[in-house]
């Protein structure tokens, strides 16, 4: 029955006196508290009281706090869970012995690198192409259109392989080899026509 169907209760002066109305009783009720102090009873929708051992609201905030407090308090990073997972992700984690291993075989950043690290070779590859682009190489090969230069002495080159020159002046089969490989050379005051098998020339 809805509550503006009953009738408010009133004392002795037919005066009203504080009261809520009861759902589960069908009726209103005075408030009282402890030692006759006015309360509020707050009522779910099942009709039943809002208490701390059934329906729940009024100590649900102090449960949150609680709850809340305790999560505040932990150090995630070192519960036994995160550190299993970090196991896991690193089953072998780096070292300072490691990392010197390392930097061993890299080699350090100087312009003077440790003989046979990383860095050392590529200086030495560096240097080489330094002396190739410059020219200053010994067994360097610098071409110029149709010219080739072998150590000091230059020759014409035609069909980007063979070497043109007087017999007088045929190159070390090596060091035409360094330059051209397997190249032919062919003198022009004799006709003959030999190639290099990387280390000594052959007629053809």
């Amino acid at each position: 029955m809805a509550a503006n169907t009953k009738q408010i209760k009133g004392d002795v002066d037919r005066k009203p006196s504080p009261q809520y109305y009861n759902p589960v009783a069908d009726e209103y009720e005075y408030l009282h508290g402890e030692n006759g102090a006015s309360r509020h009873i707050l009522y779910s929708s099942d009709g039943q009281p809002i208490t701390s051992s059934g329906n729940k609201l009024a100590v649900r905030a102090s449960e949150i706090e609680t709850l809340l407090s305790d999560i505040k308090s932990k150090d995630f990073a070192t519960q036994t869970t995160a550190a299993a997972i970090l196991a896991k992700l690193i089953a072998a984690p780096s070292t300072e012995a490691k990392q010197d291993a390392l930097a061993a075989l890299i080699g350090e950043v100087d312009a003077d690198p440790t003989a046979n690290t990383l860095l050392a070779r590529l200086k030495s590859l560096e240097d080489k192409i330094d002396a190739i682009t410059d020219g200053t190489s010994p067994a360097v090969t610098q071409l110029s259109g149709s010219i080739v230069t072998i150590g000091e002495a230059t020759f014409a080159v035609s069909g980007g392989d063979t070497l043109r020159g007087l017999t007088a002046d045929k190159p070390d089969a090596v060091a035409a080899h360094a330059v051209i490989p397997y190249c032919y050379y062919f003198s022009i005051d004799t006709g003959v026509v030999e190639a290099t098998d990387g280390t000594n020339w052959v007629v053809i």
